[in-house]
């Protein structure tokens, strides 16, 4: 349909790229107020800009197929996005092209779909505790210590650490709702590292220098809801801390040693450093392996962190080391015969009721083993 404007009222020609991505561009600033979800359009409207040649349905095909459907996935699923984009704009009739790009589209459930889905979900390099705890002390900016203990200690998506609205005394903190997932309590393990890092004390000094400057929430309101628009942004800007090495990087042992960051130590380990996220997943683990957590449900681990129980099992606690996986289950065997610690939702109930849930527990353990 070349250039024309498709919609049943008439139509509008567009002659060139520039001219036809500005419209684009205009309508998705106007529909879309989060950053983070118009970045790769406004990356890819940018580059539809400089093509040459008539605008036209076949280009942004061509365009599209630039990118591998097997082996770029990725990239291959955000092109798709874009031409979603622009066929709901209305500029030019895309819904052929939008049905020949899905037939391409690898299947998930099939070998190499899963193949994918599990190089997506990997994680560069998960630290030990140990290795985690002596990193976070090493950090000699007293802001980004806290910054970065926070996401350590409660597990919190990186740019969380702008909606932490407060912290109990027993620990508990208020995630607030302008996150991916909305409001939620998290809990925190290790429990020490909440004294250690100050992190309830300096809650709001360091809350306060985070949310300013360059990395600034950027908050916009609609209706009754209030929306923080560059989440995505912050948590980049966290990042940067690490990549850009304004501190010390953390480096543990690869989980993909073939990582173009990965370096072998010639001691018989290759090792590569560690993202922000990569301290979700530790936190994950810890949830499983620690004592003051670990008799807790994985339901009730997948809500600390905000999401479901099937992403909490299958995708962050499955890189957990053999090594620490037999860890867990001594200890937890081990802690079977021992005297159990007030769980932290039990934490208020009278002692007979206490006394009866842990038997409960010890038989419902010992019915599993």
């Amino acid at each position: 349909m070349g250039g024309s404007r498709w919609s049943p009222g008439g139509c509008e020609e567009i002659k060139d790229w520039p001219t036809f991505a500005q419209r684009v561009i205009q309508d998705l600033e106007a529909r879309t107020l989060i950053k983070g979800s118009k970045k790769n359009q406004l990356g890819h409207l940018n580059e539809l800009a400089l093509l040459n040649g008539p605008v036209c349905a076949g280009a942004l095909e061509k365009w599209a197929l630039e990118r591998s459907p097997v082996e770029e996935w990725g990239a291959f699923r955000n092109r798709r996005e874009t031409i979603s984009v622009i066929n709901r704009v209305g500029i030019i009739e895309l819904d052929d092209v939008i049905k020949r790009l899905k037939r391409k589209v690898v299947n998930k459930k099939s070998a190499r779909g899963k193949e994918l889905a599990s190089q997506h979900e990997k994680p560069r390099a998960i630290p030990t505790d140990d290795e985690l705890f002596k990193w976070l002390k090493s950090i000699d900016d007293p802001m980004l210590q806290w910054a970065f203990a926070m996401q350590a200690t409660y597990g919190l998506r990186t740019s969380e650490v702008w909606h932490i609205l407060d912290i109990d005394k027993e620990g508990w903190a208020h995630v607030g709702p302008m996150t991916k997932t909305g409001e939620r309590l998290a809990y925190p393990c290790p429990m020490a590292w909440v004294e250690e890092f100050g992190l309830r004390t300096n809650l709001k000094r360091f809350s306060k220098q985070l949310d300013s400057n360059d990395h600034q929430r950027e908050i916009v309101q609609r209706g009754r809801l209030s929306r923080c628009i560059n989440n995505d942004d912050l948590g980049n800007w966290l990042w940067r801390r690490i990549d850009g090495q304004i501190i010390p990087r953390l480096w543990a042992a690869a989980e993909d040693s073939e990582s173009k960051t990965a370096r072998d130590t010639g001691l018989g380990r290759v090792e590569d450093y560690c993202r922000p996220y990569d301290f979700r997943h530790a936190f994950a683990i810890r949830c499983f392996t620690h004592p003051e957590v670990f008799s807790e449900s994985d339901e009730e681990h997948a809500r600390w962190m905000g999401h479901g129980v099937h992403v909490h099992t299958k995708i962050y606690r499955k890189w957990m080391p053999m090594e620490r996986q037999k860890e867990a289950v001594r200890s937890r065997r081990q802690h079977m015969n021992e005297e159990p610690q007030k769980r932290p939702v039990d934490a208020d109930l009278p002692d007979d009721v206490l006394a009866k849930l842990a038997q409960l527990e010890k038989l419902k353990k010992l019915m599993a083993s």
